[in-house]
């Protein structure tokens, strides 16, 4: 399997992920979600790169849709949940830094 197809089958499968209506606010949920935008994540930096400036972007979402997307997801995350840094599933206050889900 070549990488485009690599990072294609997982991004089909993140959007299944996302799109479960089914999935509930869970700490299964949570590291499923982590587990897939990591290998989503992976596979986009094994993509070969496009030098061709005549290549635009995809035609993206309006607001609307994204904020109704990233409610669906918030509400399905443990409230206020912030990602600590080293350890993205510890969900006890640490000294550490951290970077927060601004969806709510």
């Amino acid at each position: 399997m070549d990488t485009v197809d690599s990072f294609f089958d997982e991004a089909r499968s993140y959007c299944a992920l996302i799109e479960d209506l089914s999935a509930t606010n869970s700490p299964e949920f949570t590291r499923a979600c982590l587990q897939s935008i990591l290998r989503l994540f992976e596979r986009a930096l094994l993509l070969p790169r496009i030098d061709d400036d005549s290549v635009g972007l995809p035609e993206g979402i309006g607001h609307e849709t994204w904020a109704e997307i990233g409610k669906r997801i918030s509400d399905r995350l443990p409230p206020d949940y912030y990602r600590v840094v080293l350890e993205p599933l510890e969900l006890e206050p640490t000294p550490e830094p951290t970077i927060g889900f601004g969806f709510r």
